[in-house]
């Protein structure tokens, strides 16, 4: 009983705010998780000294004094395990980062975001409370620091580097600290923040379009049929054959579980392209005679699980500051129609 009672001792202070001291010898550091940055929980607070470990990594060392960062973004929170996080950029644009490396024979880091991954301002943050220091201005503010230390100990020409939301925080980072570098990358950044996002799916539908018509044509098809479901609500048991994983989370007789499976379905279907260029068409069947059929057989569910606590840094983000509710209410759209962001994102 002793030991158990000194256990959640432990975890209720880990759930509180790091407060290290920054090291007088070094403002770098490592431990048995990786390489480490002291960074200032609140950067725009003078008179708050607490201070959080932010990891980054060095994936190419180079020779001459170019720098490239790749800013890291969203990912599943610490809730997960930490032996199953992987730090940033070890699977997102390693190629080109590598090319880059090799082109200019450049030092390339990639740096975590705050509340993402292992760097946390507030160990596993859960009340609105504990997600006070998570903004994209303290995330930019944490890149001028990454960069300001590392140029302590060896200047260098910086290039940010980043896509989906870090690319946006790069061309932010070069319009708030020009001074900082000399040019940043942004791919597929959209850097006007909306709330009714419906350019999302007409730009992945067009991906498909052009590089696969006949698969596009399919899902024309699939969601037609998929759309015909959910309005005349007839046979809405079908859901349970074809998408178990989602009917048994959510109850497709209420207006909120329905919109929820919805939400699921088109957006696995148009955000597969964003780590496969190919996207969903890469695997779909166009030959088959059952296009929905064939979409459900080939659902990833990609999409940002809202209602899982492990996604609850990037909830907070997209509500507090940025929107980017994936919309389907774009005339154009082969699956308008099919949900209302509103049952989704405020329920």
């Amino acid at each position: 009983m002793e030991r158990i009672f000194l256990l959640l001792i432990l975890l209720t202070s880990v759930k509180a705010t790091f407060s290290w001291p920054i090291p007088d010898e070094s403002p770098l550091g490592n431990d048995t998780i990786g390489t480490y940055i002291w960074a200032r929980v609140d950067n725009f607070d003078n008179e708050n000294n607490q201070t959080y470990k932010q990891y980054y990594k060095t994936l190419f060392e180079g020779n001459s004094e170019l720098r490239i960062l790749y800013v890291g973004g969203e990912s599943e929170n610490e809730v997960k395990p930490p032996s199953e996080l992987l730090l940033a950029a070890d699977s997102k644009y390693k190629k080109l980062l590598e090319e880059l490396h090799g082109e200019f024979d450049a030092t390339v880091y990639s740096l975590e975001h705050r509340y993402y991954d292992h760097s946390y301002p507030v160990h596993f943050p859960e009340k609105a409370e504990d997600f006070k220091y998570l903004t994209s201005q303290q995330a930019l503010a944490d890149v001028a620091n990454f960069i300001n230390v590392q140029n302590s100990l060896n200047e260098g020409k910086w290039i940010t580097i980043g896509g989906s939301y870090p690319g946006m925080l790069s061309l932010w980072f070069r319009q708030l600290y020009p001074k900082l570098t000399v040019g940043a990358i942004g791919s597929s950044s959209p850097v006007n923040a909306v709330v009714n996002f419906t350019s999302f799916f007409l730009v992945s539908q067009n991906g498909y379009k052009r590089r696969h018509p006949e698969c596009h044509e399919k899902l024309k098809l699939a969601f037609d049929e998929f759309r015909g479901i959910l309005e005349k609500k007839t046979d809405l048991s079908i859901l349970d054959q074809l998408y178990p994983n989602l009917t048994s989370v959510f109850d497709y007789n209420t207006a909120y579980g329905l919109n929820n499976i919805a939400y699921q379905v088109v957006s696995d279907a148009y955000t597969q392209i964003q780590t496969n260029i190919d996207g969903i068409c890469s695997t779909y069947n166009v030959s088959t005679e059952e296009p929905l059929v064939e979409l459900a057989a080939n659902f990833k569910q990609t999409a940002d699980h809202i209602q899982d606590k492990h996604w609850g840094s990037w909830l907070w983000q997209v509500c507090n500051e940025f929107g980017f509710f994936y919309s389907p209410s774009h005339e154009e759209f082969q699956a308008k129609g099919t949900y209302d962001i509103k049952e989704v994102f405020q329920k």
